[in-house]
């Protein structure tokens, strides 16, 4: 059994979680000042900016050059300033959803798991076949 390649997960996240901004982006021709939609597509935005935070402080942590802890420690701290400061601006904007803008931070994190769940069973059903 091959281990699961994290930088490709991650892109295939990226790149769905992307279209799910670009569907979003689409509905405000039907209503532009819907705040639920807007709240989705800043949580969204934001959640794709928390991967790729998280992505880029756990491709770091495999590299050898830089002391482990101070990469693992140095991330918490940015990915919490991107989320508390979405959350701000969602309550301090009246057109935006604070309630939409929680949801949408998960948008990113459901889709990376369904994208692993994914490539697990497709390297199950690999598995099975060669046996």
């Amino acid at each position: 059994m091959n281990d699961l390649n994290f930088k490709m997960l991650l892109a295939r996240a990226y790149v769905f979680s992307g279209l799910t901004v670009v569907l979003l982006l689409s509905r405000l021709l039907w209503n532009f000042w819907d705040p639920i939609n807007w709240g989705l597509i800043l949580g969204t935005a934001a959640g794709i900016c928390n991967g790729i935070l998280l992505g880029r402080r756990l491709c770091a942590l495999t590299g050898a050059d830089r002391n482990r802890w101070q990469v693992l420690l140095g991330g918490p701290g940015m990915r919490l300033m991107v989320v508390f400061g979405v959350l701000y601006l969602a309550w301090r904007v009246p057109w935006i959803s604070v309630a939409a803008t929680g949801v949408g931070l998960f948008v990113m994190p459901v889709v990376f798991l369904l994208v692993a769940l994914g490539e697990m069973a497709r390297e199950g059903r690999r598995i099975r076949q060669a046996s």
